[in-house]
C-alpha cells in the first residue's frame, strides 16, 4: 500500500511504520533516560503499573507480537523480564529491536497490523503513563525532552 504525500511524493505503509516506530522509540528511550530510582516503582494510582512494569510489559507485548507474527499463538502471562533496571532496561532494546527487526525484514500487510498493535500502540501508549509517572516523582523535568528537535 502506499500513501499518496501530494503531488510527488509516495510513502509505502512499512515506511511511515518505520518511521513511526523510531519515533515511538526514541520517546520511551528519552522518557527512561535517566529516570530516577524510586521513579521506577512509582504507581500513579494503587492499581496502576509502575514504570519497571510498563517495561517488563512492553517486553511481553513485543515477545507476543515475534511468536504471533511467526505463525505461532502468543499465551500472555508466560513471559518473565528480570527486575534490576540495567537488565531490564537491556532486555527492552533487545526485546523491542527483534521484535521491529522481524517487523521490518517481512512487512506483509500482517506483519504491518501485528506491529502496529503490539509495538506501536503500545508504544505510545506508555508513554504518556511513563512521562506522569516521572513528572510525579521528579516535578522539574522537563517532558519536552522525549521529542526530537
Amino acid at each position: 500500500m502506499q500513501i499518496s504525500m501530494g503531488n510527488t511524493a509516495t510513502m509505502t505503509a512499512a515506511d511511515l511504520l518505520k518511521d513511526q516506530l523510531d519515533d515511538a522509540g526514541h520517546q520511551l528511550t528519552k522518557v527512561m533516560e535517566g529516570m530516577p530510582d524510586k521513579g521506577l516503582d512509582h504507581k500513579i494510582t494503587p492499581d496502576s503499573m509502575s514504570p519497571r512494569d510498563q517495561i517488563a510489559h512492553l517486553c511481553e507485548a513485543y515477545e507476543a507480537c515475534k511468536v504471533n507474527g511467526a505463525g505461532g499463538k502468543y499465551e500472555w502471562g508466560t513471559y518473565k523480564a528480570p527486575t534490576e533496571k540495567s537488565e531490564l532496561m537491556s532486555e527492552f532494546d533487545k526485546q523491542r529491536g527483534a521484535a521491529v527487526n522481524q517487523t521490518l525484514s517481512n512487512a506483509t500487510p500482517e506483519a504491518i497490523k501485528l506491529a502496529s498493535d503490539y509495538i506501536l500502540g503500545h508504544d505510545y501508549y506508555h508513554v504518556g503513563q511513563l512521562c506522569l509517572a516521572r513528572l510525579a516523582v521528579e516535578p522539574d523535568w522537563n517532558f519536552y525532552t522525549i521529542y526530537r528537535e
